[in-house]
């Protein structure tokens, strides 16, 4: 089941950026470029290195979101 789910959900998350780019425009785009920008400079494994770092982990989320946030297709977001 989880291997289904996953794959559901990358099929639906590609659909929701493939309508995000093509509703693009300027303010999506450096909206993306800097939170890749902010990202890449935090380590994604805690201290610890068993856990992921709450920094990062709310950073990615961020992106993540952001990706979709272009998408009209409220069946797709849901």
């Amino acid at each position: 089941d989880l291997l289904d789910l996953t794959a559901a959900r990358i099929s639906i998350e590609r659909l929701c950026m493939i309508e995000s780019i093509a509703n693009a425009d300027i303010a999506w785009e450096s909206r993306l470029v800097a939170l890749e920008h902010r990202l890449a400079r935090v380590p994604q494994l805690a201290d610890d290195n068993l856990v992921f770092n709450e920094k990062w982990a709310v950073l990615h989320a961020e992106l993540h979101a952001a990706l979709a946030e272009q998408c009209k297709n409220k069946w797709l977001l849901n």
